[in-house]
């Protein structure tokens, strides 16, 4: 791939993502490609949960991307309402025929009742409806489902994810695709969260890395608690 192809779209290993999402890289892989095993001489297997156009050998090793990595979010607080994972499969099926985009789970406001998947859709000017990824053609009123709260950014102009704040809204870090291949940074500054704690492992005091990096002591503690939460992962 190009690298003009790379800038904004975030890259990142399995093991990376895994860190960032609390899973382990084997569920990364198994849901962005699926995974193949023996029976009595059979060979048996499951598919991603989001079947991409084109996709390449499940077996061959791939790059996540930041909308890769919105998704797994949202599968992942799917999966934990114990929505199966061929209902989400269906559902991002459906929400990709619909919506015409590669990455149906990042690109819409997505919800769950804890047995169903709904996407909001503004039906006419001013409504907020949500048509049902699982009960095909179905519309419900926003108040009927339970909102899965996500602490995704979306642009406006595109409806795709565009940031993802890891620690919620409150924190002060920020996942954003454009800045650093995606790496985690603190919001207000850019600075990355890896390098203010590489410092500090260092032997650098707190005190001196806010100073190198220009950062208040409450950033620089943000920083160096996040990798250290990575790290413990």
């Amino acid at each position: 791939m190009a690298q003009r192809q790379l800038l904004g779209i975030g890259l990142y290993a399995a093991e990376e993502a895994a860190k960032l999402l609390a899973v382990q890289p084997s569920t990364v892989r198994r849901w962005l490609v699926g995974y193949s095993y023996q029976l009595k001489d059979k060979a048996r297997g499951h598919q991603p949960a989001v079947i991409r156009a084109g996709r390449r050998d499940p077996a061959e090793p791939r790059a996540v991307t930041f909308l890769d990595l919105a998704e797994l979010l949202v599968i992942k607080g799917f999966r934990r309402h114990g929505i199966p994972l061929q209902q989400v499969r269906d559902a991002a099926e459906e929400g990709s025929r619909i919506f015409h985009t590669s990455h149906p789970l990042a690109a819409l406001h997505v919800v769950t009742d804890g047995r169903r998947i709904f996407a909001e859709v503004q039906s006419q000017p001013g409504s907020r409806d949500m048509v049902s990824l699982t009960e095909r053609g179905q519309y419900v009123f926003v108040d009927a489902v339970e909102a899965y709260l996500r602490d995704l950014d979306f642009d406006p102009a595109t409806g795709m994810a565009d940031k993802w704040w890891p620690q919620g809204r409150a924190g002060l870090v920020v996942v954003d695709p454009r800045i650093g291949f995606g790496a985690p940074h603190l919001a207000e500054v850019a600075v990355s969260t890896a390098a203010v704690y590489d410092l500090v492992e260092a032997g650098e005091s707190l005190s001196s890395a806010a100073e190198w990096f220009g950062l208040t002591a409450s950033q620089a503690e943000a920083a160096v608690a996040f990798e250290r939460n990575l790290q413990a992962a």
